[in-house]
């Protein structure tokens, strides 16, 4: 009952090339999905959400029957809306008749 010393080294190095391969396809990963986090940041910096697609988001929101507490949020996460004027923006969807008292 003899260990095969020339098949287990064989094993060992197929072992390794597989966890190379790995590590590469890992760091390509790491790579693109860092490219794309960065392309994200740089459109959000060059894109500024107008009041028109947030209400409109809005919107689709309610059509869908989303609940209301998921409006200030979603303009938060999705626009990167400030929390104050998330919630701002909300009551003035929901509220029309008083967007014009609170609006300089």
């Amino acid at each position: 009952m003899g260990l095969d010393l020339e098949y287990f080294e064989k094993r060992v190095r197929s072992l390794e090339s597989a966890l190379h391969r790995l590590q590469a396809d890992l760091e390509d990963a790491h790579r693109i999905a860092g490219g794309i986090v960065s392309e994200y940041k740089t459109w959000r910096q060059n894109e500024t959400p107008t009041r028109e697609l947030m209400y409109r988001r809005l919107d689709e929101l309610k059509q869908i029957g989303r609940p209301r507490c998921v409006f200030a949020k979603t303009l938060i996460f999705e626009y990167g809306v400030s929390r104050t004027k998330a919630y701002q923006m909300v009551r003035d969807y929901l509220h029309p008749s008083t967007a014009h008292i609170a609006t300089p």
